[in-house]
Order: structure tokens, then C-alpha cells, then sequence
């Protein structure tokens, strides 16, 4: 990331309101987190939904339920430059941490990079990417994923969805450009297609969805549904597996498990 001049947009910052984050931290901090953690993690889902991404809102509450039910996400834990070994951060405070750090590294050194392994589901990558609009840098966020789809041209899961925000903030302090997206034709994320019975495009579905458009995708129709964007999208996904599995020493999309 780079600096962009010193103006930022903190008047975004409070673009939700304060009882719906409250109400969403409160559900959080049930599980064992700690009230900064609670935040964090309630601030990344409700600004989704505000942004109206549902698949990474509120919606995600019953799989970090889960993961912290199952041991894989440690609701106390906190993200620190020490290695360690265990059960990983929510990954809201990792990436915050991440993002925190590198924001810092540029504002000395004219760019930061900041890379973690084990990091659990973060929601969506623009709240990174957003928070550094607000100090006034250009950045980049990404993530790997569990492999779910194949590469261009094969046929078995090999590769994770792997998501990329990118972003720059407006020199007059308005909304800041912002691209985030992962690398399929449709996103992994289907809670909020179920809940709302959605159309989806049926060349993303599959013949399945094309022979009834209109009607909820089923689970073989969801799986097709994360089908990559040609060997452009396996070309992005690719890059971002090296961005952040490779040099953080982490496990390969194929290693990952594909429980959300």
C-alpha cells in the first residue's frame, strides 16, 4: 500500500448505527470474546450487510458459532507478532491486526506488507481495505480458501475461491474506490440466495438450474455455482495462493478444510 496525502474519509466511519453493532457484539461476546474482539468481528459483518454483501453479514454468526464450538477459532485469542501454535484469532482481529500493521510500516516507510497463517474467515476483504481508505493509503487484502473448484481445465477441486479487495481512497475524501471479489462466476457464499430464493444466472449453475432458473439452486447446483471465471479467474486465484499461502508458510487450499 502507498500513502495517498493525508486526507481520509472518517466520516464513512460511522455509517451504521451504534445498537446494531452493539446487538451483533453482544451475540459474540456469548461464545467467550472479549469486547474489543466482539466488536471487530460485529463491525466486519454489519458493514457487509450495510454494503449489502449478506453472504459475509450477519448471516456468518452460526459457522463462527461452530468453529468456535469445534475448536477451530480460539474466541479469546488475539493476533501478536510471537509464534505460536493452537487454535487461531477470530479472523476479524487477525486482519485488523495485519492491516494495522502495515498501515503503520507505510506511514514510515512508504509501503507495508503484513501476511498471517491460520487466520479463520474474516468476511468480506473490503473492510481492510476500507480501514486503510480511512487513513488515506491505497491498499490490498486477500485471503486463501479451501479448495473448491477446479483449475482451468481439470476437473477436482484444487484451488480456493480465493478473494481480492483492492481499494483507493478519493483525494477529496469521498467514498474511496473499492474492488472485491473473488475469483468464481458466482460466490461460494449461498445463505443469502437461500434465505431469499434469488435467480441466479443459470450458465453459473449448470444445467440443473438451467432447466428451472427460478427455483432454489440445490447442493450439486451450489457446488457448480463456484465455478472459476475461466483461466483469468485461475490466474487471480493462483496469484493470491501465493500471496498469502506460500509466504506466510500456511496450508495450500487443497490442505484447508472446506467446513465454513
Amino acid at each position: 500500500m502507498s500513502n495517498q496525502g493525508s486526507r481520509s474519509v472518517d466520516k464513512h466511519r460511522r455509517r451504521f448505527r451504534e445498537t446494531d453493532l452493539r446487538r451483533v457484539a453482544e451475540v459474540i461476546g456469548r461464545v467467550g470474546a472479549s469486547e474489543p474482539t466482539a466488536r471487530a468481528v460485529a463491525l466486519g459483518l454489519v458493514e457487509a450487510d450495510g454494503r449489502n454483501v449478506g453472504t459475509h453479514g450477519v448471516v456468518r454468526l452460526p459457522s463462527y458459532r461452530h468453529q468456535v464450538e469445534h475448536g477451530k477459532v480460539a474466541p479469546a485469542a488475539s493476533p501478536s507478532l510471537v509464534q505460536t501454535r493452537g487454535a487461531k484469532a477470530f479472523g476479524a482481529m487477525t486482519a485488523n491486526f495485519l492491516m494495522d500493521l502495515a498501515v503503520g510500516h507505510a506511514s514510515t516507510l512508504g509501503v507495508g506488507v503484513a501476511v498471517a497463517r491460520r487466520c479463520a474467515h474474516f468476511g468480506a476483504a473490503a473492510h481492510y481495505v476500507l480501514r486503510a481508505a480511512r487513513a488515506g493509503y491505497v491498499a490490498l487484502a486477500a485471503s486463501n480458501t479451501p479448495a473448491v473448484m477446479a483449475p482451468y481445465g481439470g476437473r477436482s477441486a484444487a484451488i480456493g475461491n480465493n478473494p481480492l479487495a483492492l481499494e483507493a481512497p478519493h483525494a477529496e475524501g469521498t467514498e474511496p474506490l473499492v474492488l472485491d471479489m473473488a475469483q468464481s462466476v458466482v460466490a461460494r457464499g449461498t445463505h443469502q440466495a437461500r434465505r431469499d430464493g434469488a435467480r441466479h444466472d443459470s450458465r453459473a449453475l449448470g444445467d440443473r438450474a438451467r432447466r428451472a432458473p427460478h427455483r432454489q439452486p440445490d447442493r450439486r447446483a451450489r457446488r457448480r455455482a463456484a465455478r472459476l471465471r475461466g483461466y483469468k479467474g485461475y490466474g487471480i486465484a493462483l496469484v493470491v495462493e501465493m500471496l498469502t499461502s506460500v509466504m506466510s508458510g500456511s496450508h495450500l487450499s487443497p490442505e484447508r478444510s472446506t467446513r465454513a
